[in-house]
């Protein structure tokens, strides 16, 4: 885990009871580790956001790299993509 530093955090009495009761459970051995997956799970979601967003950029990018867009029937796309699917089983 590397050098540990220690902050103080105030949670609500609703959060302070669902950490406690975590810990009672033995699903955690301390509310640190609460905090700690929680963080770690806080981060994921950040990366994760991050990518969606850069994803999103890449798409409108892509989009407007691709020409003047053309109008398409529901049903002629319904059915191009039918036609594509159908040699790949």
């Amino acid at each position: 885990m590397g050098t540990v530093k220690k902050v103080s955090v105030s949670l609500s009495a609703e959060l302070d009871a669902m950490m406690a009761e975590a810990v009672q459970a033995g699903t955690y051995n301390s509310a640190s580790e609460v905090v700690r997956e929680a963080l770690r799970d806080w981060q994921h979601k950040q990366e994760m956001r991050a990518l969606a967003l850069e994803n999103m950029r890449r798409a409108y990018v892509d989009g407007k790299e691709s020409g003047t867009p053309k109008a398409v029937s529901a049903a002629s796309m319904l059915r191009d993509l039918k036609a594509e699917a159908r040699p790949r089983g």
